[in-house]
């Protein structure tokens, strides 16, 4: 006997607010249930409940987030709320918003995470679909920066992430690794939502008269007063000692990595290789990866009932 993964959602809605982090609006946020087969969308209250698929179709340019937007509306650094539902296998959701861009709180997903995780997980009643990676997809810049997806055996989706900031030696090089397996329920937040976003002083979003010609002061105040701010000297971040992990920075563009990838639409099941990439070099791999259908299929996950076997079928 054997049985499929099957989707799920929140139990019930789930609600967030504070001050966006660059216009420094007070914003609202509900995390919200959804239908079976739905897959996740953003609603913008303010615009007479303007809908936004979770779909790599409706990705626009961004400054160092990821931005979706179609003819109606947009919403902005929609990452960190994407990486909780993703860790958490959730399929299903509404994300009800109140104006343009999502909140950041810490700088990390944990709040996300918390809210679904207080509201609770409910399965439903049909199989998750999911996106197998066939055959090598990847994006090499040639200047060090690359990205690819690989096939794996291991019907999960496992990440791999570099970085190397020579000038900041505190950071240096960093690697991290996570492995989200689809047919758990986690118990326990997983490490990778507290991983927080960081910046390195003199770099263009910690120049404070740059910020200020632009009427963005507020998100340098906001960023020193959450984010993670290195310089060239210091062997801590000069702002905030507190790491949660030794290797913070790498985990925190992992975390960023797979918020991204769930602008698949699909939870995806491959091995995920990133050299100092960012989220435009994603975006770029979504797109190559969808520009050929050879390169993936889609199917459910079976889990004999009497192993630990999980099966991909196709479909």
């Amino acid at each position: 006997m054997s049985e499929y993964l099957l989707q799920q959602t929140l139990s019930k809605d789930a609600k967030l607010s504070g001050k966006t982090l660059v216009w420094g609006k007070k914003t609202s946020v509900k995390l919200r249930p959804a239908p079976v087969g739905q897959g996740g969308r953003f609603v913008r209250t303010d615009l007479n409940d303007c809908v936004i698929d979770v779909d790599h179709k409706n990705i626009t340019k961004a400054w160092r987030c990821s931005k979706l937007e179609n003819k109606n509306g947009s919403v902005s650094i929609v990452e960190h709320a994407l990486a909780a539902m993703s860790v958490l296998n959730i399929d299903n959701y509404d994300i009800e918003i109140d104006g343009g861009e999502m909140l950041t709180f810490d700088g990390s997903a944990k709040p996300f995470a918390e809210a679904i995780m207080k509201a609770g997980i409910e399965t439903q009643d049909k199989p998750r679909t999911f996106l197998k990676i066939l055959r090598p997809v990847g994006v090499d810049l040639q200047d060090g920066r690359k990205m690819e997806l690989l096939p794996t055996e291991d019907n999960n989706l496992s990440v791999n992430f570099n970085i190397d900031f020579p000038h900041i030696p505190v950071i240096g090089k960093q690697q991290a690794n996570y492995i989200h397996s689809y047919d758990t329920r986690p118990i326990n937040m997983p490490d990778i939502v507290r991983a927080r976003t960081f910046g390195t002083h003199g770099d263009k979003m910690m120049r404070l008269k740059w910020l200020q010609s632009l009427g963005l002061k507020t998100m340098y105040d906001r960023f020193w007063e959450y984010g993670l701010i290195y310089d060239s000297k210091s062997a801590y971040p000069i702002n905030n000692t507190d790491l949660h992990f030794d290797n913070e920075c790498a985990l925190h563009k992992a975390l960023d990595a797979v918020g991204d990838l769930a602008l698949s639409g699909y939870p995806i099941i491959a091995q995920l290789n990133c050299e100092k990439t960012s989220h435009h070099i994603t975006h770029m791999l979504l797109k190559k990866l969808f520009a050929v259908e050879q390169n993936f299929c889609l199917g459910h996950l079976r889990k004999s009932k009497n192993s630990t076997k999980i099966t991909f079928v196709g479909i």
